[in-house]
């Protein structure tokens, strides 16, 4: 899950994001999104791309924008035993890099990386 950039960092995540690996991609509205429309087929070309580049045989899927509840109600319906590590820039939580080192987390676990505009005060994630 992937707050909505503006300009180059958006094609760029989703670049990094298929030469790591990952089998999904989905576009989270946000209140401090500075951009609102997303160009859905040019980042799924960007994935085909990267994914031919990094010799990895599949892409992720990617889906259409959605606002930051119902892409937390999607997740919790569609992914109900995996966990959801989000990537706040206020800190004040553990390190995505520890919870996987003691097991807290496994590698098929999803990450929820804010917009550019960091969450806002309502987005709390417990």
């Amino acid at each position: 899950l992937l707050g909505v950039l503006r300009g180059p960092p958006l094609p760029m995540l989703v670049e990094k994001a298929t030469e790591l690996g990952v089998s999904q991609l989905q576009p989270v509205l946000m209140q401090h999104c500075a951009a609102r429309a997303v160009n859905v087929p040019r980042l799924q070309a960007i994935a085909v791309e990267a994914a031919e580049q990094s010799g990895r045989l599949t892409v992720p899927s990617m889906g259409n924008p959605l606002p930051l509840k119902a892409a937390l109600q999607k997740w919790s319906e569609l992914q109900p035993s995996r966990a959801l590590c989000v990537c706040d820039e206020r800190g004040g939580s553990r390190l995505i890099g520890e919870l996987a080192a003691s097991g807290e987390v496994e590698a098929n676990s999803g990450v929820l990386i804010g917009p550019e505009g960091g969450f806002s005060s309502g987005a709390r994630f417990r």
